[in-house]
């Protein structure tokens, strides 16, 4: 029969390794949205200076 610390031990390392995988999955979903976000906030080439395109077409 296998011993009642290995058996406690075992189900804690595998509630330690839950732990840190959704931790780690929460950062990367976390940094993802940041960097979504920052690509939103940003304008489009277009937005940022309608005026110079204009003249990039003229001449």
């Amino acid at each position: 029969m296998i011993p009642d610390w290995i058996v406690y031990f075992m189900i804690a390392s595998l509630l330690a390794s839950v732990v840190v995988l959704s931790a780690c999955m929460a950062a990367g979903s976390a940094d993802e949205m940041r960097k979504e976000r920052q690509r939103a906030q940003k304008p489009a080439p277009l937005q940022r200076n309608p005026l110079r395109f204009r003249q990039k077409l003229v001449t």
